[in-house]
């Protein structure tokens, strides 16, 4: 397989411009340092002179992250080495670059991170093997294989994470808890030395193929919005207010489909298949990747985002995290419950633009729903300079 140049954060542009620059004029893009003719620089192997800049710093720094991005696709599509060929014979002027604004929409949201989810992605296994679960082990060392069985694999997947989310909690300098009711949020949730909480629950996922073998678009459930959001103490370890924040580790796999149920001795492990592959894991703020929607037409479930790549939740590109934590916890706490009166649900919401016009109407509203409106918008935007699939109204 080749290698494919992988996104990094859009700070890697910066310091590449900084890098052009030198220290003779200051290392700080601006508009008077940025055009001369003559000069040229090299970024991500594609010679660029003075007529293909934009002459503001921070739009530089955008130029060079659209080019990043295209090399990314270019890589994609095809080998590693023709690829960088085929892109340094490219003259700029003859590339599709996008007007201003879409420049502008790139630097609308940057991926997020912070110390906690840093730290735990530190801490996860990097190799393919260690998240290759094949069965169970009883006391006389036999390997019982396990299926394709989603809950299954999930449960796996939750085992392995607890021991990780406990070294978290170690490195961090908080106390581990595992949640005492299976079916209480959240999974785990850590505790800081002034008893604040962090709350850390485990979803897991599959991918499924189109008619063409292309990934279909997936989502995540997040659980109930009915409980704790509505009601600080229903269904969770403590009350709501207890935390400060909340974090999904989301696992993204692919199903194995030909399995065959097997007893293997514990020095035969290598024998049986794994019944998964390709395992992508996500860690992050729970709101930052929450969606508009619910997992299903009949459930009160909340789901994420849905792509049909790992990368916008891996990135935290939700449209909450441009409307804010507080619109999301408000957005879920009023969303209309599938057991409501169809009257009921007719005059409240099941998407971000019905939820806009629903403040609009509200007499003392807590958001300005034109500010609101303007903020989606612009996500909307940014969605589509990024290239990314998420499903929008």
């Amino acid at each position: 397989m080749h290698d494919i140049v992988r996104p990094t954060p859009m700070g890697a542009g910066l310091e590449a411009v900084r890098g052009f620059l030198g220290t003779e004029r200051g290392g700080v893009p601006s508009r008077n340092n940025l055009c001369w003719p003559g000069k040229e620089v090299s970024l991500w192997g594609l010679s660029l002179d003075h007529r293909d800049l934009v002459y503001h710093g921070a739009e530089l720094v955008l130029v060079a992250e659209f080019f990043r991005r295209r090399l990314i696709k270019i890589n994609q599509e095809r080998p590693f080495a023709e690829s960088q060929h085929a892109l340094r014979s490219t003259r700029t002027s003859h590339l599709p670059l996008p007007g201003y604004s879409s420049f502008r929409m790139l630097s609308l949201l940057e991926p997020y991170s912070d110390p906690i989810i840093a730290t735990l992605r530190s801490l996860l296994p990097k190799k393919r093997e260690d998240w290759q679960l094949v069965g169970v082990v009883n006391r006389d060392k036999d390997v019982y294989s396990f299926g394709t069985d989603s809950k299954i694999i999930g449960r796996a997947f939750e085992i392995v994470a607890a021991v990780y989310i406990e070294k978290l909690a170690a490195a961090l300098g908080y106390s581990f808890h595992e949640s005492t009711n299976q079916t209480t949020y959240p999974d785990f949730y850590l505790t800081k030395p002034d008893g604040r909480r962090i709350g850390i629950d485990v979803k897991s996922t599959y991918r499924s193929l189109n008619g063409v073998g292309q990934v279909r678009s997936f989502k995540f459930t997040l659980g109930s919005f009915t409980s704790y959001l509505r009601n600080d103490t229903k269904n969770i370890e403590g009350q709501y207010s207890d935390y400060d924040s909340h974090y999904v580790l989301a696992f993204l796999y692919t199903r194995i489909t030909d399995y065959k149920p097997m007893k293997k001795s514990i020095h035969e492990i290598d024998e049986i298949p794994p019944t998964y592959d390709d395992v992508e894991v996500v860690f992050q703020e729970k709101f930052r990747i929450g969606g508009d929607k619910t997992g299903s037409g009949n459930t009160d479930n909340l789901a994420t985002i849905q792509s049909n790549t790992a990368e916008p939740f891996i990135y935290g590109a939700s449209p909450f995290s441009v409307l804010g934590k507080e619109v999301f916890d408000h957005y879920w706490s009023n969303h209309p419950r599938n057991a409501d009166p169809d009257g009921v649900k007719k005059s409240l919401y099941k998407n971000l633009p019905a939820y806009f016009d629903w403040l609009s109407r509200q007499e003392s509203a807590q958001f300005d729903h034109i500010e609101l409106r303007k903020k989606y918008e612009d996500y909307k935007d940014w969605v589509r300079v990024q290239g990314w699939k998420i499903s929008l109204n």
